[in-house]
């Protein structure tokens, strides 16, 4: 960018220009006008122009150092300013560097330079920062359009339906993340009304589709959210899921207890995600801990292992699978839901289960 012209001086008498950097003793032959008697504030070389006639000096300098020439006038150092071209050692390919050789040494060990900004980077990356910065740009205006674009472009297609595929071929390898899934879309069901009642929902969580509907609604009006509102809020559970052992039928219940399971809007949601929050697991009660605690809270060990298996399992995208019709649990798999299977009167089972509607 060009810096402003100095007006009212011409010549090189005493109203000629100095350049702004102080450090720099150039005269004002060195400078370029702007206009007729105008000259910009810093010389030419530090103004950034005549870049193929200043290079066209500084090679012929390098060449008269080459061969052992004298050479006194000054160059200019980045650094400190003007300085004898003896203290500059001139590159390989012949050309003087921009810094003398003191102010290399000192580059060298700053942030800037290209051997530390890798760790610079990696630092700031890890920072509260950064990912407070991140936090604010997902959340906002321009990082919400920019995810959009992304989603509805080839590549994000691309990417979501691999992500997908590869969970789905994970679900089949597994029966506990079967069990999840079905689970999962079982209870979405029933809150929509696609279905009344599940009798294998009731006999997994120990809730009837009445008594979860109930639950449910109550806690959307804690919350003061539309429970009819089905793009106000989403299905959460305090503790994640991902913490629990689904081959393990109290586990599914601790899960799924009415302590466990609440709401949030979708924006709350996202960014609890499947992390162990202290809060969120006080809140659920020790009653709700998997099993794999032995009663205690999570340790930060614990907490580690649990975000890099999660990391693992659901990969760099999340589906919103639990609202497919389509999802069909692998043939023969004992636990498969039937929505046709006659209703199954009674109450639910007091293991693992609150009253509908209870405090959470």
């Amino acid at each position: 960018m060009l810096s402003k012209p100095i007006g009212g001086m011409q010549g090189a008498g005493p109203e000629a220009p100095t350049c702004s950097k102080e450090s720099c003793k150039r005269s004002t032959s060195s400078f370029v006008k702007k206009g007729v008697v105008n000259f910009y504030k810093q010389c030419d070389p530090h103004r950034g122009s005549s870049h193929t006639a200043r290079n066209a000096a500084v090679a012929a300098k390098a060449a008269a150092l080459k061969n052992g020439e004298d050479i006194s006038e000054l160059l200019q150092c980045q650094g400190c300013g003007c300085k004898e071209a003896d203290a500059f050692t001139p590159k390989a390919d012949g050309t003087m560097p921009s810094r003398c050789d003191t102010c290399v040494v000192k580059h060298k060990a700053t942030n800037n330079s290209s051997a530390n900004r890798g760790d610079v980077l990696k630092r700031y990356r890890d920072s509260d920062a950064r990912k407070a910065a991140n936090e604010r740009y997902k959340h906002g205006e321009a990082g919400q359009a920019a995810n959009e674009r992304y989603k509805h472009g080839e590549v994000g297609q691309a990417t979501t339906k691999r992500a997908s595929d590869n969970r789905t071929e994970r679900r089949r390898a597994s029966p506990s993340m079967r069990h999840d899934a079905a689970i999962l879309s079982a209870a979405e069901k029933l809150i929509s009304n696609r279905i009344d009642t599940s009798p294998t929902f009731l006999k997994r969580t120990g809730w009837t589709g009445d008594r979860f509907r109930a639950h449910v609604r109550a806690a959307c009006v804690s919350k003061g959210i539309d429970f009819d509102d089905r793009e106000a809020w989403e299905l959460e559970h305090k503790i994640p899921r991902g913490a629990y052992d689904f081959n393990d039928p109290d586990d599914v219940l601790r899960c799924w207890s009415a302590a466990n399971v609440h709401v949030m809007t979708p924006a709350e949601n996202m960014q609890k995600s499947w992390n162990l929050i202290d809060d969120w697991v006080v809140s659920a009660g020790v009653d709700c801990f998997p099993a794999a605690w032995m009663g205690k809270p999570p340790t930060e060990n614990m907490k580690k292992a649990h975000a890099e298996k999660m990391q693992e399992q659901e990969g760099l995208f999340e589906t919103n699978w639990m609202d497919d019709d389509e999802f069909e649990p692998v043939v023969g798999d004992p636990d498969e839901f039937d929505s046709d299977h006659p209703v199954e009167q009674g109450e639910a089972s007091s293991s693992g289960m609150q009253g509908a509607g209870s405090s959470e």
